[in-house]
């Protein structure tokens, strides 16, 4: 059975301390504190797996603010000689150890935390060190996508942003209509699949094939990302444009047309550029 997520078992037998759920290879005990009136063996249950104040392997019908590889913005209850503890909605409260943690944390402090197991105790814990534990593998996503944002922190171009508990994205400042809050949970919708591994997104479903207001933040944006040259031209594909820039081709033709004359960025026969960076120009 796996510590940390939710599964659904088939009470097999009754003790005096509970029932005890089985997947058909093992059992785990749900307290008899627990078990609504009236169940009975056979019964079956949607149980969350965790390890009680007595690291023994526990079912509960209670659900967690995140589990295993999730993330949730939680309140520091308590600190100690191991780390700090939040409070996620079990009875035990979550460990964060201290070197799990990006800053020393104090009771009253609410933080994004991700859920994960230590597999030599098979103990659950927490922490706030996010970057290690985030995917840069973008193969399964695509331009356009709708997926779940949880607001991480405030960035000096937007807010950083864990996408699908499992990646890093950007929302722009000029993409939200409001000042974003840390742990808030909202929808965003994929517009640029970075070369770093990181994503860029909207609060908008609409225009991810039309021109776009921030065209020309954009391309600044990516050409510093990129050390200031990026290989794209006129000649470009609109798909290669779109993968890269989150544009479509009218837009980046258009903004790149602007930003010349701004002197921004120079337009060489097969890149564009930051001033003083072009190549084959």
């Amino acid at each position: 059975m796996n510590m940390g997520t939710t599964m659904r078992l088939t009470a097999a037998r009754e003790t005096d301390n509970g029932f005890y759920f089985t997947d058909g290879e093992s059992e785990i005990l749900l307290p008899r504190s627990e078990i609504p009136e009236g169940w009975a063996p056979g019964v079956v249950a949607d149980l969350f797996l965790y390890r009680d104040s007595e690291d023994r392997p526990t079912a509960t019908l209670r659900r967690p603010a995140a589990e295993l590889g999730q993330t949730a913005f939680l309140e520091v209850v308590d600190t100690g000689p191991v780390g700090a503890f939040v409070r996620w909605g079990l009875l035990k409260d979550l460990l964060i150890p201290h070197s799990e943690q990006a800053v020393p944390l104090v009771p009253g402090q609410k933080v994004l935390v991700m859920v994960l197991l230590d597999d030599a105790t098979d103990r659950l814990y927490g922490t706030t060190k996010l970057t290690p534990h985030l995917s840069q593998d973008l193969s399964g996503l695509r331009l356009g996508q709708q997926v779940t944002c949880r607001v991480w922190k405030l960035h000096d171009q937007g807010w950083t942003v864990v996408v699908n508990h499992r990646w890093q994205g950007l929302i722009y400042r000029n993409e939200s209509p409001t000042t974003l809050v840390p742990g808030e949970e909202l929808p965003g919708w994929i517009v640029t699949l970075r070369d770093d591994g990181k994503l860029d997104v909207r609060l908008r479903p609409q225009g991810f094939a039309l021109a776009n207001p921030d065209a020309e933040a954009r391309i600044l944006g990516a050409l510093d990302r990129a050390g200031g040259q990026l290989r794209l031209n006129d000649r470009s594909s609109p798909d290669e444009i779109q993968r890269v820039l989150g544009l479509s081709k009218k837009a980046f033709k258009t903004a790149c047309g602007t930003l010349k004359k701004k002197g921004q960025i120079v337009l060489g026969a097969e890149t564009i550029s930051t001033s003083g960076k072009a190549t084959g120009s």
